[in-house]
């Protein structure tokens, strides 16, 4: 898509961190549930409205990984919006993307994926930024 991953992370970041703000802006002001659905539905949109000439559904188990993390995503999606109503954006949305702590443990548990030093160590610096955060 923008040809450079280092290109697509800076987009994401800057994307991001001005999400999260929009983010905390409609929960509070909709709750949960009505921000989290109108936020979904319109990344939806966007997404198709981006992607529709390159979907390629050829791949069964590709449709069934696909249709598994859309569902996953629906709950992660209520619980973050639920989380960021109670919290601080400055808190909530950092601790969230912890996950990929997890993600790389599960990524070399079922994908083969190596785990070096230099990937425990960077779990367990996120893990010390959840108590530097949530203490």
């Amino acid at each position: 898509m923008l040809g450079s991953w280092k290109l697509c992370l800076l987009v994401y970041i800057l994307f991001g961190g001005v999400w999260g703000i929009l983010a905390k802006c409609a929960v509070d002001r909709l709750g949960p549930h009505t921000a989290g659905s109108l936020a979904s539905l319109t990344a939806s949109l966007v997404l198709l409205a981006f992607s529709w000439r390159f979907l390629d559904f050829r791949s069964q188990a590709g449709v069934a990984f696909a249709v598994g993390a859309g569902a996953l995503g629906a709950v992660l999606i209520l619980t973050f919006y639920a989380m960021l109503r109670l919290s601080e954006a400055s808190v909530a949305i950092p601790l969230s993307s912890l996950y990929i702590a997890l993600t790389v443990l599960l990524a070399w548990l079922f994908l083969g994926e190596p785990l070096g030093l230099r990937k425990v160590l960077g779990v367990l610096c996120a893990c010390l930024s959840l108590y530097l955060l949530a203490g």
